[in-house]
This record gives structure tokens, sequence and C-alpha cells, in this order.
């Protein structure tokens, strides 16, 4: 092979390093990604939200009002 090409016929610099082509992106993946961890983000923050109602409520519950 000639000079500057390394094995796979990759470009190789001169101090050995390997250029790689840059990754082609995949758009919808990606945007598939970031709108399933925001979605699970906002049912745990519902969840959250929920148990914390549930808990206010029971606490309500459990303690007697007393009226003067």
């Amino acid at each position: 092979m000639p000079d500057g090409f390394g094995a796979g016929g990759r470009f190789r610099f001169l101090d050995g390093k390997d250029l790689t082509m840059a990754r082609k992106p995949n758009y919808k993946f990606e945007r598939m990604e970031r709108d399933r961890a925001k979605a699970a983000k906002k049912a745990a923050r519902a969840e959250a939200k929920a148990q914390k109602a549930e808990a206010r409520k029971a606490g309500e519950q459990e303690t007697p009002t007393t009226e003067e």
C-alpha cells in the first residue's frame, strides 16, 4: 500500500493514529430515544406526585381535627 495508509485502507497519520469516518446520524432513532427518556421522566414525576398526595391525604385522615 502507498505511504499514509494503514490496515484496511484507513488513512493513517504520521503519528500512527487512524482516521475513521464520522458516524452516520440516525435522527429518527435519536428522537425516539429522547422521547422515551422524556416520557419515563414524566411518568416518574407523576408517580412521585401521586404518592406525595396520597401520603398527605393519609396524614390528614389520621390527624383528628379539633374545633375550638
